[in-house]
């Protein structure tokens, strides 16, 4: 009988675990399309970014850098919206792991750029880079300053997000 209760707790133990999985990943989701803006490969560019969809893709990025990207986080802080990840890729290897970015969505800057095992990325990465962060910053400024006056004048409100959408920005 002991060995029963055991397995049925067990049973239910995973079955919870699994259902707060599974919303977890709804969540991570649907942050994701918040950020779909930031994706960018200008033409002729020889890197792009790419914006992770799920979680598993953070966990796989820091495993093949060797870096914290994947755990310690960052998964939530794009559920919460405080910042998110993005991969710089080169466009010719756009599925390869290169370099990883935390943006910041409050300081509407980069918060950290790292490649393999945390190491900083050559000069050209890190200009280019520079390009892509001033054109989300410009967006998430026009979208705030938009909300802004919306509100000023008593108009109902979205989100940054929500206003991005829908005037279909990116970067």
């Amino acid at each position: 009988m002991h060995d029963l209760r055991i397995n049925e707790a067990t049973a239910q133990k995973e079955k919870a675990e699994k259902q707060k999985a599974k919303e977890f990943a709804k969540k991570f989701a649907a942050a994701a399309i918040d950020y779909e803006f930031a994706n960018y490969t200008p033409a002729g560019a020889a890197y792009c970014i790419v914006i992770p969809d799920d979680n598993a893709q953070l966990v796989a990025e820091g495993k093949a850098l060797s870096h914290c990207v994947g755990r310690m986080g960052y998964d939530n802080k794009m559920i919460q919206h405080t910042s998110f990840i993005a991969f710089l890729r080169k466009v010719d290897e756009i599925n390869k792991p290169f370099v990883t970015i935390e943006f910041g969505i409050e300081s509407k800057r980069i918060l950290q750029i790292y490649g393999a095992h945390d190491k900083r990325p050559s000069e050209d990465v890190i200009e280019w880079a520079k390009v892509w962060e001033e054109a989300v910053r410009k967006i998430l400024e026009l979208a705030k300053r938009e909300i802004g006056k919306a509100a000023a004048q008593g108009q109902s409100t979205k989100s940054i997000f929500e206003y991005i959408r829908e005037k279909n920005l990116a970067a």
